[in-house]
C-alpha cells in the first residue's frame, strides 16, 4: 500500500515532522520515506529531511533561548475563567451546605447521595476546563526554568517533539525549483517557510 511505503503508519513517529510539515503546493501533509519529505499522493513536494528537522530545531531553540514565552503560552480567557472560578466556589459552598443539612437530618442519605453526585461532576467539569485552559501543552517545556535545557533533553524523542512543533510552528515545505536542472547544489532553505502558530 503506497502510504505505508511512504511511512504513514498509524502513529509512528519516528521522525517529528511526518504528518504535520505542508507541502506547499496544495497544503497537505508530508511523510517521510527514503530519507526525505515526500507528498504521499502525485509527489508535489520531495525534499531531503536532515536540514529540514535541523533548521526547525534549532528555530525553536533559538526562541526558547529568547527568554519570552508569553507569546508560546495559550491565552486565558479572563472572563472565562472568572465564570470558572465562581462556579468553583460555587460548588465548595454548596457541598458544604448539603454536608451540614446531612449531619443535621435535614436531609436523608439518598437525597444527600444524589445532590452530592451532581455538584461533584459540576465541580470536576470546571476543573478539567481550568487544567485546559492554564495547561503548558508542550509538557512543561515553555513553563520550566530552563526551556532550552529541556528541549534538548527531549531531542531524541520524536513524538515529543512532533507534539511540540506541531504546537509551536507552522511548517510549510515548497518544491526546490532547481529539480531537474543540472549540476545544482546544496540546499535551498529559503524554500522552507516557517510560521510561528497564535495561541
Amino acid at each position: 500500500m503506497r502510504s505505508r511505503a511512504l511511512g504513514h503508519v498509524g502513529s509512528d513517529r519516528r521522525y517529528f515532522g511526518t504528518g504535520i510539515f505542508r507541502r506547499g503546493v496544495c497544503g497537505g501533509p508530508l511523510f517521510v520515506s527514503a530519507s526525505s519529505y515526500r507528498c504521499p499522493t502525485v509527489g508535489h513536494v520531495s525534499r531531503r529531511r536532515e536540514p529540514i528537522d535541523k533548521l526547525v530545531l534549532a528555530t525553536v531553540r533559538e526562541r526558547l533561548a529568547r527568554g519570552d514565552m508569553a507569546g508560546l503560552l495559550p491565552h486565558e480567557d479572563d472572563s472565562r475563567m472568572t465564570e470558572i472560578r465562581e462556579e468553583l466556589t460555587k460548588c465548595e459552598s454548596e457541598l458544604a451546605r448539603i454536608r451540614d443539612d446531612y449531619r443535621a437530618h435535614l436531609i436523608d442519605g439518598a437525597f444527600y447521595a444524589e445532590l452530592r453526585e451532581e455538584l461533584t461532576a459540576r465541580r470536576d467539569a470546571a476543573l478539567a476546563e481550568r487544567d485546559r485552559l492554564t495547561r503548558d501543552p508542550t509538557g512543561g517545556v515553555l513553563t520550566c526554568d530552563d526551556p532550552v535545557a529541556a528541549f534538548d533533553a527531549i531531542a531524541k524523542d520524536p513524538v515529543r517533539l512532533h507534539a511540540i512543533v506541531d504546537y509551536l510552528l507552522e511548517v510549510t515545505i515548497h518544491p526546490d525549483p532547481r529539480k531537474g536542472r543540472f549540476g545544482h547544489r546544496g540546499f535551498r532553505y529559503e524554500d522552507i517557510d516557517i510560521k510561528w502558530k497564535r495561541h
